[in-house]
């Protein structure tokens, strides 16, 4: 979950507000926005169009010199016109320290962002919950959201750290399963992640297999 930095680009399908191009044709940003398309953005989140609230949040986040709360501005009205990356991107950048904010507030953005459906928010609420960083510490349930998001959400990345969990639980002696049970089910959450194109749970899967 890198930052976005210089010379980063951004494509938006057909029909996606920050596009401004013809109709069928994907625009493709370029981060740092120039002026006049800063300027574009801008007005279309003025006219509360979500998402463009969102890149024009990212646009400032990146450089340094422009102050946290109102990066955090733009990224908190996107989240309140209901889109779920504008959520997600001021929970991060919270937990990060870009944007002001506690921990607590951080989790709750990022758990809003899941209610909306955005499957990434929903793996790093697990992982915060987990963790106990923003939430009370629950690792059963942090673990049981990634398995649900996994199996529910097709979420490739959920999936492969729902089986790095279970493999740490068994490695400490708390992990309930026997060893037949326990790398039939590793072995599962390792093969969705691949399946769901998450590249290093392909790897991990082969390694696995070499192993057993």
């Amino acid at each position: 979950n890198r930052a976005m930095g210089e010379d980063e680009k951004v494509s938006f399908p057909p029909g996606d507000p920050r596009a401004t191009a013809a109709p069928g044709e994907v625009v493709e940003f370029t981060l740092p926005l120039s002026p006049w398309q800063a300027l574009a953005i801008r007005q279309r989140c003025e006219a509360k169009e979500a998402q463009a609230c969102s890149l024009f949040g990212l646009n400032l986040a990146i450089d340094d010199t422009v102050k946290g709360k109102r990066v955090g501005k733009f990224f908190r009205k996107a989240c309140e016109l209901g889109d779920s990356g504008g959520c997600l991107m001021l929970s991060q950048m919270q937990l990060r320290g870009r944007v002001p904010g506690s921990q607590a507030s951080a989790a709750k953005n990022c758990e809003t962002a899941c209610r909306m459906g955005n499957m990434d928010a929903c793996y790093h609420f697990a992982i915060l919950t987990f963790a106990g960083i923003g939430v009370k510490q629950n690792m059963h349930q942090g673990l049981g959201l990634l398995m649900n998001i996994c199996e529910k959400g097709g979420h490739g990345q959920s999936c492969f750290q729902a089986a790095r969990v279970v493999s740490g639980l068994k490695n400490e002696g708390v992990w309930q399963q026997s060893e037949e049970e326990t790398s039939s089910t590793i072995e599962m959450l390792l093969t969705k992640s691949c399946e769901n194109k998450f590249e290093e749970g392909c790897k991990q899967l082969e390694e696995f297999k070499k192993a057993v």
